[in-house]
């Protein structure tokens, strides 16, 4: 089971059938809006990405608990990643470094808002 979500909050706030959607987004079928919209699917990056273009809303904003969920998973890999490049001092590894502060950063301020 995915996480909760707000699609069909804001399909409903646009008055669009969940067919409707579907076929904004490229599906045949409203099925890929129902089961996401009901947390029985992940929703597809196809689907994330499309509801971002209809509804103008980031995939934060419509799927929050993905976001975050996945925000928590990469930012786990950085801690990784920022330990096998600690004893490291070329170009490349000051470079992946200031990414990962900068990962850390944007995690630590959208925490805050």
């Amino acid at each position: 089971m995915s996480d909760p979500n707000y699609l069909g909050a804001h399909r409903k706030r646009w008055a669009l059938t969940k067919q409707e959607l579907a076929h904004l987004l490229g599906y045949q079928a409203r099925d890929p809006v129902s089961r996401c919209e009901t947390s029985l699917r992940e929703p597809t990056i196809k689907l994330v990405l499309g509801c971002e273009v209809v509804f103008g809303l980031s995939s934060r904003t419509l799927f929050p608990g993905l976001y975050t969920r996945v925000e928590d998973l990469v930012m786990v890999r950085a801690a990784t990643l920022d330990e096998a490049l600690r004893h490291r001092d070329d170009a490349a590894s000051e470079r992946k470094r200031e990414l990962l502060r900068l990962m850390v950063e944007r995690a630590q301020n959208d925490a805050i808002v």
